[in-house]
């Protein structure tokens, strides 16, 4: 018998979101197209962590760094001059 769960479904249940998913997995190039369409860095996952977090307690360190970067590039944006 194959289990079948909806992503949305898990979703609910563990509260990863794709940019959780992509950043405990090391998936960089993911992440930059998740975030470049407006993910939220701030949303945590039933354990709490944020998707940087997450990374980093997999050890993914290419997505925690991506992550530093987005998250900081997000917070100084409104500040930044073109």
């Amino acid at each position: 018998m194959i289990l079948h769960v909806e992503l949305k479904e898990l979703t609910q249940l563990t509260g990863y979101t794709a940019l959780h998913r992509a950043a405990s997995w090391g998936h960089p190039d993911c992440l930059r197209v998740l975030v470049s369409n407006g993910a939220d860095l701030q949303i945590r996952n039933a354990h709490g962590e944020r998707a940087r977090e997450a990374a980093a307690r997999y050890r993914k360190d290419a997505c925690v760094d991506y992550l530093d970067r987005a998250g900081m590039q997000r917070h100084f944006k409104p500040y930044i001059m073109a």
